[in-house]
């Protein structure tokens, strides 16, 4: 599921080890309860070794680490998600992506990044899909909806 709203990221530079991409302190999530997040990716050039993790943020920064997923084919879109439970102190979490030794001119897009409370991997929802809305601005913010 690649839409129309996408984050696309070409690699300008050379450089060692990971990029990596986090969203910011936005939501709001509650000490020793699990969640779940996940995010479409497509590479359009480089199949490099890629993951979603969750930065607990609280006194202390906390990374629960998803699995590492390498793409085999250029434009396959593949989901990744990680689930993992809020530190004692967590206030919020981060969304974060990785991509571990990417090269120049590499071009991955990410789309449908979704947070829920629990284990399990819903399908994606947005404020666009029937009886869910956005909870600010459409397309650039978070939504609510009727369980999946």
């Amino acid at each position: 599921m690649i839409g129309n709203y996408v984050m696309q990221h070409t690699i300008t530079g050379a450089g060692n080890g990971s990029y990596i991409y986090s969203a910011g302190n936005t939501i709001t999530v509650t000490p020793g309860q699990q969640y779940t997040a996940s995010v479409y990716l497509k590479p359009v050039t480089g199949l490099r070794n890629m993951r979603i993790n969750i930065v607990w943020r609280g006194t202390t920064a906390t990374v629960a680490e998803g699995a590492t997923v390498t793409p085999t084919t250029l434009g396959e879109v593949i989901r990744l998600d990680v689930t993992g439970t809020a530190t004692n102190d967590a206030q919020y979490m981060q969304p974060q992506l990785l991509v571990a030794n990417p090269q120049i001119n590499d071009e991955f897009r990410w789309d449908g990044v979704m947070v829920t409370a629990g284990s399990s991997l819903y399908s994606y929802a947005d404020g666009n899909s029937p009886s869910w809305s956005w909870t600010g601005s459409q397309n650039s913010s978070t939504s609510t909806g009727p369980a999946l």
